[in-house]
């Protein structure tokens, strides 16, 4: 039984060891929007302001119909101190782990 649990903890620790390094690769995002307006909102405008009947309103369109938007996010770890403290004991740690059940 003691063996069995020495080996899931070396895992456990490989397992910590993997999530430690993909702090360190780059992270890649990206999004997607797209809104389809049913109904484009207008606003009432005096006509008189372009040459119209006076006392009558023109309705005048804001925004679109359609709009869609797409973002791509890269981000880099530059530095770290923990991180790379860490990455450089990941190899200890595991070695750690195996000589306690050994």
């Amino acid at each position: 039984m003691q063996v069995k649990n020495a080996l899931l903890d070396v895992r456990l620790q490989e397992q910590t060891n993997r999530d430690l390094t993909s702090v360190a690769y780059p992270q890649v995002n990206g999004n997607f929007s797209f809104v389809d307006n049913l109904k484009v909102p207008v606003s009432l405008i005096p006509s008189d302001l372009f040459g119209g009947t006076p006392g009558t309103y023109q309705k005048f369109p804001f925004g679109i119909k359609y709009n869609a938007t797409a973002g791509i996010n890269l981000d880099q770890l530059l530095f770290d101190g923990q991180v790379f403290v860490g990455l450089q004991a990941r190899q200890t740690a595991i070695d750690f782990s195996e000589k306690t059940w050994k």
